[in-house]
């Protein structure tokens, strides 16, 4: 199953919830990027960041899903993982990738070094124009 993810700036949470039915392109300062299980990608680099076990994120509710409908939805980045991504630098960028692409291949997943690294700087850079605005930084899947 292919899906199509798009980490977006928005406000706040009604206005992110907005655009569960069109998407965020052309409403809000958004990045594309390609098939991977990002909910469970943002708990993993929460992990990485914050230290806070992947459980007790889960048992925290996390990701916090916004809107919903069928198979699309809109969750928020949570303010630790946002705080942490807007002020990573290229170096903790190449350890979060290699400690990532760890975490997905003890799954059983495939993931390369550079799209690792990739993912991660384009939505660090998303995270940090956020933090800057004052705005929350969500995503939307379907």
């Amino acid at each position: 199953m292919s899906r199509i993810i798009k980490f977006f700036i928005a406000p706040d949470e009604t206005s992110a919830a907005s655009v569960l039915a069109s998407g965020p392109e052309g409403t809000y300062e958004t990045v594309t990027l390609g098939n991977f299980l990002v909910e469970f990608s943002v708990l993993e680099w929460e992990e990485l960041t914050t230290g806070t076990s992947f459980d007790a994120l889960l048992d925290a509710g996390e990701p916090r899903s916004v809107a919903r409908d069928g198979g699309c939805e809109v969750f928020a980045v949570s303010e630790p993982l946002l705080r942490e991504l807007a002020r990573v630098d290229r170096l903790r960028i190449t350890e979060l990738a290699e400690g990532w692409k760890r975490m997905r291949c003890e799954d059983g997943d495939d993931l390369d070094d550079e799209p690792a690294r990739e993912i991660l700087t384009e939505v660090s850079e998303l995270a940090r124009a956020a933090n800057n605005q004052g705005s929350g930084l969500y995503c939307w899947v379907v």
